[in-house]
């Protein structure tokens, strides 16, 4: 552990969950433990946004999705989107003359999360998941506008509240989704023992209907991320 970095975190974060986050690595690179924190999210009425030149931000049909697949550079596998449709997910995008340059997934049921792992969501919850943000159009502030648009409608469908699973090692991620109103629920998490990947959830996390489970035929996860935030958090 370098006491310069462990410093520098500490200035920023504060001393005890700086080495907290440290102990909680130790803890996942050693026993293969895995423990997020079972988060939700409001979803409040959004402010008239801030116009973004040449940019339409609107939910991505299914039609769109499917011909969005064939551009390599948005990186939608064919394949996922087709099980992602069949699953009732919903995609939000933001469009530049007719070109989807920005997306967000969310689901109502159940998601691919990390390691072959899915999360259950309560029904009357969204949970976040695949966003990206293609490179030439990144910094502009794309993906917050986009969110902004998929909770306003995503209230209009009946979804009071975001679903969020956050790694208990990444205390920034935790000081920001307090910062945008997340109240931690519970937790839950998984052991990776001798290719088995065993879960578990507190029994606030469990009253909520949050699960976190491998599938009996469990797909590649090539289509997952580490949870933070919000999935892919560095992508857009």
């Amino acid at each position: 552990m370098k006491m310069s970095v462990l410093k520098d975190d500490a200035a920023r974060l504060g001393w005890i969950p700086a080495v907290l986050s440290r102990v909680m690595l130790r803890l996942e690179q050693f026993f293969g433990l895995e423990i997020f924190r079972v988060n939700t999210r409001a979803l409040k009425a959004q402010r008239e946004p801030a116009a973004l030149p040449d940019i339409t931000i609107r939910k991505v049909t299914a039609e769109e999705l499917l011909e969005a697949a064939n551009d390599p550079a948005l990186e939608l596998d064919p394949r996922f989107v087709g099980e992602a449709l069949a699953r009732g997910d919903l995609a939000w995008g933001a469009f530049e003359q007719g070109k989807l340059i920005c997306y967000t997934w969310r689901a109502t049921a159940k998601a691919p999360f990390t390691d072959g792992v899915w999360v259950r969501v309560p029904s009357t919850l969204q949970y976040g998941y695949k966003s990206y943000t293609r490179p030439s159009h990144r910094g502009r502030g794309l993906y917050p506008a986009v969110g902004r648009v998929a909770d306003e409608q995503s209230r209009e469908l009946g979804h009071p509240a975001m679903l969020h699973l956050v790694n208990v090692a990444n205390v920034a991620s935790h000081r920001s989704a307090s910062q945008l109103g997340s109240r931690k629920v519970g937790y839950a998490g998984y052991f990776k023992f001798f290719g088995r990947r065993p879960t578990f959830r507190t029994p606030s996390a469990r009253a909520l209907g949050v699960e976190l489970y491998l599938p009996r035929s469990a797909p590649p996860p090539a289509h997952t991320q580490r949870a933070g935030w919000r999935a892919d958090a560095g992508r857009p």
